[in-house]
């Protein structure tokens, strides 16, 4: 688990920042998630920043503003971010942006097709928009009017990549990119376990179809209540309530957003086992 400094301790730096731009579905938050934990293998310090996990707007650019301040190689900005109007929200940041476009060569139709039946299958698996049979029309409303408000950006560098391209694809071509462009060595991706990084990626939306709301802690759960009051002196439990299931808190993450899917993928790992989350 990475802490992120905070007052004196804080370090100023200027991260890669690796900025989506595409309608829901399109596979950035699954992109975003495998990038990350390729540059963590790679032994680098990534940030991913997702609004739905942040909250809302002012949350979002405060999790920017500390990931930027928290001594990161890379910032992963995991947003639709479709226009300027909302691209706009980072030109006071100054992020060393490297947006990634995802449309579709067919046109808006086919984009729109590709993201709706991954929205559908992947049922409850995201925090905010989600799709059953009762709301698929108005869900691929909601896409298209996306799709078609969509404009990537005009100037700087820009990679597009096609909807229709595989995680590891666009995981390879930005990497290429980010070792061409970026500030930060990084190793070739072919030394990395691109099956680990996208094994992270998914376990994240198992998480999310487990726990749809947000994570506040980790713990061990006790299994047998009563071997740990039979190590309490009775006079203790005299006229006391006394409670009937006892934990240990492992990691508290509190109201803040987790920006760690490795660490989300080691709660899935552990739900079989007596480790609960919450």
């Amino acid at each position: 688990m990475h802490c992120e400094p905070s007052g004196d301790d804080a370090v100023t730096s200027d991260p890669d920042a690796v900025v989506c731009v595409g309608p829901q579905g399109c596979g950035n938050s699954t992109f975003s998630r495998t990038l990350y934990a390729l540059l963590r293998q790679a032994g680098l310090s990534p940030c991913w920043i997702n609004q739905d996990e942040a909250g809302g707007r002012r949350q979002f650019l405060d999790a920017i503003r500390r990931a930027q301040r928290g001594g990161h190689t890379h910032l992963i900005i995991d947003k639709m971010n479709l226009d300027e109007a909302a691209r706009d929200d980072y030109a006071d940041l100054g992020l060393r942006a490297l947006p990634v476009v995802w449309p579709h060569p067919d046109g808006t139709d086919a984009l729109v097709d590709i993201c709706f039946d991954r929205v559908r299958r992947r049922s409850s698996a995201h925090r905010t928009f989600k799709a059953d049979r009762r709301e698929g029309r108005r869900v691929r409303q909601t896409l298209l009017d996306c799709a078609t408000r969509c404009r990537p950006p005009t100037e700087g560098p820009l990679i597009e990549v096609s909807v229709a391209d595989d995680t590891a694809a666009i995981a390879r071509r930005v990497w290429a990119e980010l070792s061409a462009r970026g500030l930060t060595d990084i190793p070739e991706i072919q030394t990395l376990d691109m099956a680990a990084a996208l094994g992270v990626a998914n376990a994240c939306e198992s998480f999310l179809c487990r726990f749809p709301r947000h994570v506040e802690y980790a713990a061990i759960q006790i299994a047998s209540p009563e071997r740990v009051l039979e190590l309490v002196p009775p006079e203790m439990l005299d006229s006391k309530k006394v409670q009937k299931a006892f934990h240990v808190t492992t990691l508290y993450l509190g109201r803040d957003a987790c920006k760690d899917p490795v660490l989300l993928q080691q709660l899935v790992g552990c739900w079989a086992s007596p480790l609960s989350s919450r």
